[in-house]
């Protein structure tokens, strides 16, 4: 199985989240479609988490899931 993780840092702009990406060029590009409701089930016990977090994925299963 081929490791093919990614990382982005998503943060809170204005009522959703959203991320930039670089390699891509995209700049506040918003989650939709139930992605947002999602990351605040994840982040709602962290503390000051607007600012960002890192979020690692892959298009693979990660290595031992």
């Amino acid at each position: 199985m081929s490791n093919a993780m990614m990382v982005i840092y998503p943060y809170r702009e204005q009522y959703t989240w959203v991320f930039d990406d670089e390699r891509v060029g995209l700049v506040r590009q918003p989650f939709v479609q139930g992605v947002p409701e999602r990351i605040e089930a994840l982040v709602a016990d962290i503390p000051n988490v607007n600012g960002g977090f890192p979020l690692l994925f892959s298009p693979n299963p990660f290595p031992g899931y």
